[in-house]
């Protein structure tokens, strides 16, 4: 397969101390890193010459590794993260490791088995700017990496059926994945029964991303990076203030489904700016990370639309990541152009939006909307929109549960609407206190309550009083 397709680079992993001078002698024209076996067996094969390489031991219990190489344009790193299903919590923090030594790299492409599917809580570990390419390139196909329907060693191997994605390229800003296709799918001629692997490799392609123009400024914040219950975090982008907020409170229904502190908060939200044009969304995982975190790293990557029909086809093409937990997902989106007075979006699930100003609370969105259970794009009628002038001085807000319905419903304990107009009659016109207070508000308790409510990611602009 490699001297067919003749890549650049090869990343390797499980290549065992018995495999390794054939390594050596087989592949003259590449330069090998590490030069000698690693416990993993992580290994990168490489045509290109390098001006940096290294390895980082990873928390494990089966001595996993990065393997990395560094050239003039770009880094490539491979990884074989922890086996077995239950080592969720093992993965995260390797993830955490490789990320924080590859901030420092530019085009980043990071390669390898990362045991995990793309639907599983890990995903929410992955840097929103990290972009699968398979995902990318072909994402209405399985593309299994192991798949013992086919690979019929497998099966006989291991005695079970098992249908997996867990090979991955990874994406980083300044590269883009240009073709990408399963290899190692056949059976060798000359024994039948054999396959060059019990996983299929994959042969990708990625170029430098050409940015005629500056990059959009944006924001993600997300629920991976606010671990700590009982608190907030907050941040801005031009005229918008964003806050992250996790729930204190032990009697919260979906605290019981947060198995680990890792995962103590689902929820997202997007800001993406263009002049006086923004791109907003907020969305909740519903107990999965994974939903969340990867409906708002693609939109991060789209232009903002200039209209509602422009939203509503940003909104079509996204692909909601399907749950094992069968929890339904929500996310809303909207562009709000604050030199027009207007703003319009989508959305589906009970995230909201919602304008406060002098007249009072104007809710946006309808309450109660379906969630998304499901592995594929919303078709065009399964979005609800909305759209609505926003006066001088007008406060747009967007935020997922815990404002009026947190709580799960229950009136006497959630933030109500008059308690939005009266903290923004006191306040008017800081934004950012309106945001700090309410944020504490929702951590501190409502009416006797001791608080504590669910996570809510909010959002909120203001339209300059001097406008319109």
């Amino acid at each position: 397969m490699v001297e067919h397709a003749e890549p650049d680079v090869v990343a390797l992993q499980e290549v065992s101390s018995e495999l390794f001078p054939t390594l050596l002698t087989s592949f003259r024209s590449y330069r090998i890193w590490p030069p000698y076996p690693t416990p993993s067996g992580t290994a990168l094969l490489s045509k290109l010459d390098w001006l940096e390489r290294g390895e980082l031991r990873l928390p494990s219990s089966m001595q996993r590794r990065l393997v990395w190489l560094r050239t003039a344009d770009f880094t490539v790193a491979t990884v074989h993260l922890e086996s077995i299903r239950s080592n969720t919590e093992t993965r995260m923090e390797q993830l955490q490791e490789v990320f924080k030594l590859l901030e420092s790299h530019r085009r980043v492409v990071l390669l390898g088995d990362f045991n995990f599917a793309p639907d599983w809580e890990e995903n929410g570990a992955l840097p929103c700017e990290y972009r699968d390419a398979w995902a990318v390139l072909r994402g209405s196909e399985p593309g299994y990496t192991e798949d013992t329907t086919v690979n019929l060693m497998r099966l006989r191997l291991k005695g079970k059926e098992k249908h997996v994605r867990f090979d991955r390229v990874l994406c980083g800003p300044g590269l883009e994945p240009l073709r990408i296709e399963l290899v190692g799918t056949e059976a060798l001629p000359e024994h039948p029964e054999v396959w060059p692997s019990d996983h299929f490799g994959l042969l990708c392609e990625v170029s430098p991303r050409e940015q005629a123009v500056p990059e959009t400024p944006k924001l993600v914040l997300l629920g991976q990076s606010c671990r700590t219950y009982g608190t907030f975090q907050k941040n801005r982008l031009g005229r918008a203030h964003a806050y992250l907020s996790t729930g204190s409170d032990p009697q919260s229904p979906s605290l019981s489904f947060k198995a680990s502190t890792l995962f103590c908060n689902e929820d997202a939200l997007l800001v993406k700016q263009s002049n006086e044009r923004y791109l907003v969304a907020v969305a909740d995982g519903h107990f999965g990370l994974e939903t969340s975190h990867a409906l708002l790293s693609r939109l991060a990557d789209l232009p903002i639309p200039t209209d509602l029909e422009g939203l509503r086809e940003v909104s079509h093409g996204l692909q909601f990541p399907a749950l094992d937990s069968g929890a339904g997902s929500t996310l809303t989106v909207a562009v709000v152009d604050l030199a027009e007075g207007a703003c319009w979006g989508a959305y589906t699930g009970d995230s909201r939006a919602a304008l406060v100003s002098d007249e009072g609370f104007h809710q946006l969105t309808e309450d109660n909307q379906r969630y998304v259970y499901f592995n594929r794009p919303l078709e065009r009628e399964e979005w609800c929109t909305f759209s609505s002038p926003i006066g001088p001085g007008a406060l747009f807000l967007m935020f997922t549960d815990g404002v009026n319905e947190c709580h799960y419903r229950c009136p006497e304990t959630s933030i109500q609407p008059g308690h939005l107009t009266t903290l923004w009659s006191h306040v008017y016109p800081h934004v950012e206190r309106f945001g700090e207070l309410l944020m504490e508000l929702a951590l501190g308790g409502v009416g006797g309550h001791p608080g504590g409510q669910d996570n809510i990611a909010l959002i909120a602009l203001k339209r300059p009083p001097d406008q319109g």
